[in-house]
């Protein structure tokens, strides 16, 4: 363009020109003030850009920093040094599943997750059944009797 249109920086009409061509992308300050300077000669532009910019909710919005997760101490056990795997041990109960038993019988089972609270290893078994004698003799003896003596402590 030959004559640019001349204004001067604390123009009202200078200030509206400016959040319009920063309002079509949210652009950085020196990428308004070239999309500005295409049709119009602002006095200052660049710090009117910048004024615009801090102003700007939606640049506020986009950025500002993430959320940081609170995250609570480990316990002892999980932080524990030199001890064998699954000496400190969590499980889990899930289920009920179907299993099939020769050819047409299926009977119900649960199956436990033992995970290692130091090495996070995991293994798995199959319950007997869902009751809660079968959930607490079944999988935690045959569990107990390959590794190590088991104490219920809870």
């Amino acid at each position: 363009m030959g004559h640019p249109v001349l204004l001067p920086q604390k123009h009202h009409v200078s200030k509206l020109i400016t959040q319009h061509y920063h309002s079509r992308g949210h652009n950085g300050v020196a990428c308004t003030a070239a999309n500005v300077r295409e049709k119009y000669w602002i006095l200052g532009v660049h710090r009117l850009a910048k004024t615009v910019k801090y102003r700007c909710v939606t640049c506020k919005v986009l950025a500002r920093k993430a959320e940081s997760q609170v995250m609570a101490s480990l316990p002892k056990e999980r932080l524990a040094p030199f001890t064998p795997p699954f000496f400190y041990t969590s499980c889990d109960y899930f289920g009920p599943l179907q299993v099939k038993v020769g050819r047409n019988k299926v009977t119900k089972h649960c199956g436990v997750i033992f995970t290692c609270l130091n090495t996070r290893a995991v293994h798995l078994e199959l319950s007997v059944d869902c009751s809660t004698m079968g959930v607490f003799a079944g999988p935690q003896a045959i569990f107990c009797n390959k590794r190590t003596t088991c104490t219920n402590t809870g």
